[in-house]
């Protein structure tokens, strides 16, 4: 695939999906409620499963999957300027060098995607996760 450069509208459209898909990334065990704030912030963004997928899979997993490979790997989270920077750091990353950062992390990717991910988009799924009124009870007449 060939790589290009996000506009400043894409990058913000992504930042807060970026920050919370970050999440998956800290030394703290995963809960329902972290999976659904993903959801949310992929919903609010409007970003489809398969987007969501990619941004995992090509922007944030190369930017922070050295955290969980680390012995004391940040727990408490990540700054949203930190978020961003990392991870267009690693987007300009000519491909060679992503690809000697990646060695390691195949099978933690390959975990992520067959178990984290379908859990963040089961979220998203769920009527709760939805940030608009799922009936029309209260709209005008």
């Amino acid at each position: 695939m060939a790589e290009r450069t996000l506009s400043q509208d894409e990058i913000e459209a992504r930042l807060p999906l970026w920050c919370a898909l970050a999440e998956l990334f800290l030394d703290t065990e995963m809960q329902d409620h972290d999976y659904q704030a993903i959801a949310r912030a992929a919903l609010a963004g409007s970003f489809s499963a398969d987007q969501v997928r990619d941004i995992l899979e090509r922007e944030v997993f190369p930017a922070f999957a050295v955290n969980l490979m680390s012995v004391a790997g940040a727990w408490a989270g990540f700054r949203p300027d930190f978020v961003r920077e990392r991870i267009l750091e690693t987007l300009v990353r000519p491909p060679a060098r992503r690809f000697l950062a990646s060695l390691g992390t195949g099978g933690l990717k390959k975990r992520m995607m067959a178990e984290d991910l379908p859990r963040v988009l089961a979220a998203m799924e769920q009527p709760s996760a939805h940030p608009w009124p799922r009936s029309n009870k209260n709209l005008p007449s």
